[in-house]
């Protein structure tokens, strides 16, 4: 019975060490060797975080006595290496700080200009005529007592009528109330012109721009002749301060309907 029991001991000996060498050999190809010929097996990779692998220590067959059991203890344990960050091959350089935009300083504010049309200069700047220096120098020598005496008397009668559509009953009416023995003919107030041409108490004053007429002095006489918008013409006295009188009273015109065909007599004193 003893023989037996020691043939068997002897024989389980045998066999677990052969299955020893065996396994040895099989955990060298999967598993990495420390310098005292320790095996050390990776980590599998479905082993959870934080988890360990235990390292067993077997020894080698040229150590395991006769009849020896064999006995593993644990060497050491491996647990989760930590997560090494690569280092970048390029240097990134840092991220600045955002920096604050300077505030910008509020546009001055400007007064809106007013848009000036041409028509509404013209209403609040109306265009005054200013005559040139050697006419007004000539007009101002032309001042006659009988022109005077016209232009007064154009004035009352142009006042006492004024309405239109008579300028030359009435302004002839009242030249020939202060220039006696001269008579006016026709119709038309363009034939005016005539009769104060053959008229020697009459003198023409020639080389008048338009802009000159408000400047006449009082008792000049402004005879307009005969165009396609007006067939009959025009005549006036001047009043001496910007005005014309016929069958009334009325800013001094510079054209008549668009024309600037008038000739300018100027009343002389006489020794009546």
């Amino acid at each position: 019975m003893v023989d037996t029991t020691r043939g068997l001991a002897k024989f389980l000996v045998i066999f677990m060490t052969v299955v020893a060498i065996f396994a040895v050999e099989a955990l060298r190809t999967v598993a990495a060797t420390t310098p005292d010929n320790r095996a050390v097996f990776p980590l599998p990779p479905e082993r959870p975080a934080g988890g360990e692998v235990i390292v067993f220590v077997v020894p080698p067959p040229s150590e395991v006595k006769e009849g020896e059991i064999l006995k593993s203890k644990p060497a050491f344990a491996l647990s989760n290496p930590p997560m090494r960050v690569p280092t970048p091959s390029k240097t990134i350089a840092p991220t600045p700080a955002p920096t604050r935009p300077k505030p910008v300083p509020p546009a001055p504010k400007v007064s809106p200009t007013k848009v000036v049309t041409a028509k509404n200069a013209l209403r609040n700047n109306p265009p005054h005529p200013q005559p040139k220096i050697k006419k007004e120098t000539e007009v101002e020598e032309e001042k006659t007592k009988v022109g005077e005496q016209l232009a007064e008397r154009a004035r009352q009668i142009a006042a006492a009528r004024n309405r239109t559509g008579k300028c030359y009953r009435y302004a002839s009416k009242a030249i020939e109330e202060v220039v006696p023995d001269i008579e006016f003919r026709g119709i038309a107030a363009a034939t005016g012109a005539e009769i104060l041409d053959q008229d020697p108490r009459f003198r023409e004053l020639k080389g008048l721009d338009p802009a000159d007429l408000p400047y006449l002095p009082a008792g000049a006489v402004v005879v307009w002749g005969k165009t396609r918008k007006s067939k009959y013409g025009h005549i006036s006295i001047a009043l001496g301060d910007g005005r014309e009188a016929s069958d009334h009273i009325a800013p001094q015109i510079t054209s008549l309907r668009g024309y600037t065909n008038f000739r300018v007599f100027i009343p002389l004193d006489y020794a009546g």
